[in-house]
């Protein structure tokens, strides 16, 4: 698989001139930092700033670098409550740069990297980005496959039994060394896969902090990027990307483990400690003990 770090920008403002409506050239083409796997440039024009995707040139796995299904989602969720970016093109003929490729609304905001939120002044401000981050969690999970035509985006039911499957397959494939525990885990977890609870919605399977864009004053999430992890399964089983947060402070933090697992324990119950929450609930308790324990 190439790299690809320029476009042909005459070629594309050519074709752009011709099949997007409202664009205007000369444009100019710059690559984003970073190594995405669909390459992803940021387009600015006399009539705006765009965000192009593409497929990578080259021989591709099947349906590995499916701009095709970004583009579909992201057009799908456009009269949601989910803030996606607007979807304004999709080119299926590889001629034209070189792959297939899409183009969206350029969004500006903040993206935090760190789940600690250092540029947040507060724990109080730091309570209300985790809640929006939530916020934007229920609205995925709320959406209408139906309605917005996503019911044949993946393969319901059985789901936590395909994911123990594909991921305790691909770690013994892999394995090069014996770890006993790794074993026994394996073996708890086929022996306790949960039954399937028939709840199907629109899931994110890297949902994350940093996959959000939030407002130049931090209030609100403008966009939602969802990449290629969207998928139809129960929104239970999502949740652990959610709370991470608690994992990553838990292993950067010697001091503040110990107590979020007591506060967590604590707040929880002897019910909910033997029982699975609510996803909603799950969610918003473990991360606002994170940054509300101290407050």
């Amino acid at each position: 698989m190439s790299q690809v770090s320029s476009l042909n920008e005459v070629t594309l403002e050519k074709y752009l001139k011709a099949n997007m409506p409202g664009f205007e050239g000369p444009l100019t083409a710059t690559k984003f930092p970073g190594g995405q796997s669909n390459p992803t440039f940021r387009i600015d024009t006399a009539s705006g700033s765009y965000v192009l995707r593409r497929q990578p040139p080259g021989t591709l796995l099947k349906s590995a670098h499916a701009v095709d299904r970004e583009f579909r989602v992201i057009s799908a969720l456009a009269n949601t409550c989910v803030p996606v970016a607007e979807a304004h093109h999709l080119c299926e003929d590889p001629n034209v740069i070189g792959s297939m490729f899409y183009v969206m609304e350029f969004c500006d905001g903040n993206i935090h990297w760190a789940s600690k939120l250092d540029s947040a002044t507060n724990n109080k401000q730091r309570a209300k980005m985790y809640d929006e981050m939530n916020r934007v969690l229920a609205a995925i999970h709320s959406v209408d496959v139906e309605k917005v035509g996503l019911a044949d985006y993946g393969r319901p039911g059985n789901y936590y039994e395909r994911q123990f499957n594909r991921w305790s397959s691909q770690y013994q494939a892999s394995e090069m060394t014996v770890i006993p525990e790794m074993d026994r885990l394996i073996d708890w977890l086929g022996d306790n896969i949960p039954e399937d609870d028939g709840k199907v919605s629109l899931v994110h399977g890297d949902y994350r902090l940093d996959n959000l864009m939030f407002s130049k004053d931090d209030q609100q999430i403008v966009a939602y990027w969802t990449g290629n992890s969207l998928h139809l399964a129960t929104p239970t089983l999502i949740l652990p990307t959610n709370v991470w947060a608690c994992g990553y402070l838990c292993v950067t933090s010697k001091t503040l483990c110990p107590v979020l697992v007591a506060l967590m324990l604590k707040r929880l119950g002897s019910r909910q400690k033997k029982n699975m929450l609510p996803a909603t609930a799950s969610a918003w308790v473990s991360i606002r003990l994170i940054i509300g324990a101290f407050t």
